[in-house]
């Protein structure tokens, strides 16, 4: 069986880029993540940072690892809240090695719902967890600590 996560080029990751901007401030971290890696291999740096889509589809998920030594730090974003085709893209992969220590970076709500379902499923452990928290100001608002 294919796999269903499909891995995108750099020269399409402008793609992405686009879609994400559509549902802002919901996919920045998903966002920022891409521009970061886009500039830091224009400056030269081999970073590897590698980005797949269930069936190349960015509208069903976006699946970046970074893998360095040790660290294996997973980024899924999911533009929409219908997480279904990235669920099951994950459910089967063989992309991502479910045995290594793996840190889950930038998770929104529903993209952690559809996380739960697979953990629970491939009966695996997540080493770390960070979420993605959003917080939106307006140029008008006063400033706020967000600690």
């Amino acid at each position: 069986m294919l796999d269903r996560l499909k891995l995108v080029p750099i020269q399409k990751w402008p793609e992405i880029r686009s879609l994400l901007k559509l549902y802002l401030p919901r996919s920045i971290a998903g966002l920022n993540f891409l521009e970061t890696r886009e500039e830091i291999e224009k400056l030269g740096y081999d970073y590897k940072a590698k980005v797949y889509c269930p069936d190349g589809d960015a509208s069903n998920g976006i699946v970046a690892l970074n893998v360095k030594d040790k660290l294996y730090e997973v980024n899924i974003q999911c533009p929409k809240d219908d997480t279904r085709e990235l669920e099951e893209a994950l459910r089967t992969t063989k992309v991502i090695d479910w045995t290594r220590d793996i840190k889950l970076i930038y998770t929104q709500n529903h993209v952690m719902q559809c996380m739960m379902k697979v953990i629970r499923d491939k009966n695996i452990a997540i080493q770390q967890v960070i979420p993605s928290v959003t917080f939106v100001k307006y140029n008008n608002d006063p400033l706020f600590d967000v600690r």
